[in-house]
């Protein structure tokens, strides 16, 4: 990813415009609860329990959106997270709702690249992804930095998209520009970033039931979204979820969870 301080390219544009307030409306109005992911309350609660937080652990989100996973984890476990944004928009809406759920003092965001954002190491008890890593251009790159971010014994654990052959997506203009690996793949560069105890899970259906439930509450509040977010919006997240959902269905796509353990 490019140095924040530079000017923005056109992907960080449509990253930008893919979680904007627009967008927050809409998803308030489907009462997504700021899961903006395929994968939302039960996917992020799957991992969560194999995670095995409690609060003396500290969790860094990295790709951490408008907050929802972050805030999920503290308030299940009391657990403290740190999470990391490029957007400006979503770390000013993790701030505000953060704050407003009261969990200011569980969990912090920082704004930034997260693969230039300074962090100490050995700092973190677990680091976090849902379904953000995807837009990591060099994941070896990214999995070493999270390995030296991780106390020794740390565990790293993400959900995400997964494919054993490249796809081309429609809504990547929406999205941005997702990088996707094999099942293989991912836990091959896990394992070069020196983690052991991989394990990985098919969270397919329930990122399958979490679409699903997010489509009926989308099309039976069609005109209060389109009044709330726009009707591209509108049509945009139905051709977005669809689109996983028709993947998922051909089985030209999967997704995963996965875990591993930092030495």
């Amino acid at each position: 990813m490019p140095d924040p301080a530079e000017p923005p390219t056109a992907s960080h544009d449509i990253i930008a415009d893919a979680y904007g307030a627009e967008v927050l409306r809409a998803m308030d109005v489907i009462g997504r609860e700021d899961f903006y992911g395929i994968a939302a309350g039960h996917g992020v609660g799957f991992l969560a329990e194999r995670m095995a937080l409690t609060p003396d652990s500290h969790v860094l989100d990295l790709g951490s959106g408008i907050g929802g996973p972050a805030r999920f984890l503290a308030r299940t476990s009391g657990c403290r997270v740190t999470g990391i944004d490029l957007s400006t928009f979503n770390h000013r809406t993790a701030l505000a709702r953060t704050q407003a759920a009261g969990l200011d003092h569980l969990v912090g965001f920082m704004q930034g690249d997260a693969m230039q954002v300074q962090l100490p190491d050995g700092a973190y008890t677990h680091a976090f992804g849902c379904e953000a890593w995807c837009y990591f251009e060099d994941k070896a790159a990214a999995y070493a930095r999270i390995r030296r971010a991780l106390r020794p014994g740390g565990t790293v654990a993400f959900l995400e998209a997964a494919c054993e052959q490249p796809v081309v997506l429609r809504t990547a203009e929406l999205l941005g520009p997702v990088r996707y690996e094999s099942l293989h793949r991912y836990a091959a560069l896990l394992r070069d970033a020196g983690f052991t105890d991989i394990r990985s899970f098919d969270t397919t259906a329930l990122a399958t039931r979490d679409i699903t439930a997010a489509l009926f509450r989308l099309i039976s509040n069609r005109a209060a979204v389109i009044l709330a977010g726009g009707e591209d919006v509108y049509l945009g997240l139905l051709e977005l979820w669809a689109e996983f959902l028709a993947y998922f269905g051909e089985g030209r796509m999967t997704h995963c969870g996965f875990l591993a353990r930092a030495p």
